[in-house]
């Protein structure tokens, strides 16, 4: 499928969007909007649905700018500001909770983790809570931010990425004097 961008009203944040127009196979030409606030923000976004019209989503900000509320895709005008996704921050602005309609949750902690030898890493939790089990995964990284374990679990006890459970599996990466 051919692709063409087009910025309308650039510049003019109460009727600005960028148009994407994509031609099907078929001929058919299918465009799409996404509505920009004045700091480049999406705050609504238009897709055609042939049988409904416009599907749309609607996003929302918090005071810091940061993203609060993601609508569920509804047609019309029929906003529901209730229902969608959700999203909470730490006072650094980093993603800690996304609520996701029907209450499942994703939970991020940020700290540091110590292996057996000592050595530190930068830690970031990521928890999915599925009602039945919570699925959990450890971004470790070294002093300079590189990437350099994963850390998989998805039984009850796994608190400590290096307690060396069965149910643990651990991926590590290396890197070459080039960043690589």
């Amino acid at each position: 499928p051919e692709k063409q961008y087009q910025y309308v009203n650039y510049g003019n944040p109460a009727t600005q969007y960028l148009q994407v127009s994509t031609r099907t196979g078929n001929s058919t030409l299918r465009r799409e909007r996404t509505y920009l606030d004045g700091l480049g923000r999406t705050y609504l976004a238009e897709s055609p649905d042939a049988a409904a019209g416009n599907v749309r989503q609607t996003s929302f900000y918090n005071k810091q700018g940061l993203l609060d509320h993601e609508s569920v895709p509804y047609v019309g005008t029929n906003l529901s500001t209730e229902a969608g996704t959700w999203y909470e921050y730490d006072v650094l602005g980093r993603e800690t909770r996304k609520i996701l309609p029907g209450s499942y949750s994703f939970v991020t902690a940020y700290g540091l983790a110590q292996d057996a030898a000592g050595k530190s890493y930068q830690s970031q939790k990521l928890s999915v809570d599925r009602g039945d089990k919570v699925l959990r995964r450890y971004l470790l990284k070294d002093s300079l931010g590189h990437l350099v374990k994963v850390a998989e679990c998805a039984g009850t006890v796994c608190d400590n990425p290096f307690s060396g459970a069965a149910d643990i599996y651990l991926t590590s990466y290396k890197y070459n004097v080039d960043d690589q």
